[in-house]
């Protein structure tokens, strides 16, 4: 004779098979946010490893500037800036006056550079009168300007009144100037 299950164990059984079709379910969910979450982790991951490369190039540029500070200030120095262009023409004629000289600003230019944003050639031709040792003493002053420039042109002569020279000598200059 063969055993019939009893009421109890057929019940007892489709207990535990919804208990494990319930944990399968709950298995199943937790990978699939475990699985979510993991790529969420590596898409967060590659944003922070952007961000760290970011910072570390923003430290360096950071270091970068600190350390040429100075160095640009003295290459800054050394450029005439546009706003300054009027005091530093009085200053030369300043500086001429105090040497007992006379200036006479003949001509200005400026030429902006091709390829280069807000540099300029600033060409300045001008004429100082005075005694030898005034011009001499004017031509060493513009040779050491501050500023970066070049002397183009320089025409020297004694000034001469009615074929008699007397002593005063006249120096015409070209000068090219780096203006921003």
């Amino acid at each position: 004779m063969k055993k019939v299950p009893r009421k109890q164990t057929i019940i007892y059984m489709l207990i535990g098979f919804v208990y494990c079709a319930f944990a399968l379910t709950l298995a199943v969910m937790g990978w699939m946010q475990v699985t979510d979450k993991g790529e969420t982790l590596v898409e967060n991951a590659k944003i922070l490893t952007g961000n760290l490369y970011q910072l570390q190039r923003y430290s360096e540029i950071v270091n970068l500037m600190e350390s040429t500070e100075d160095d640009r200030e003295r290459l800054l120095s050394n450029i005439l800036f546009e706003k300054d262009f009027v005091s530093f023409l009085s200053d030369i004629e300043s500086l001429v006056a105090k040497a007992g000289a006379k200036v006479k600003v003949n001509q200005i230019n400026v030429n902006e550079l091709e390829k280069s944003e807000g540099l300029s050639i600033l060409g300045l031709n001008l004429t100082v009168e005075g005694n030898q040792d005034q011009v001499m003493l004017i031509l060493e002053l513009l040779e050491n300007l501050p500023y970066q420039s070049t002397v183009k042109d320089i025409n020297y002569r004694k000034q001469s009144f009615s074929g008699a020279t007397i002593g005063e000598y006249s120096v015409t200059i070209n000068l090219d100037m780096l203006l921003i």
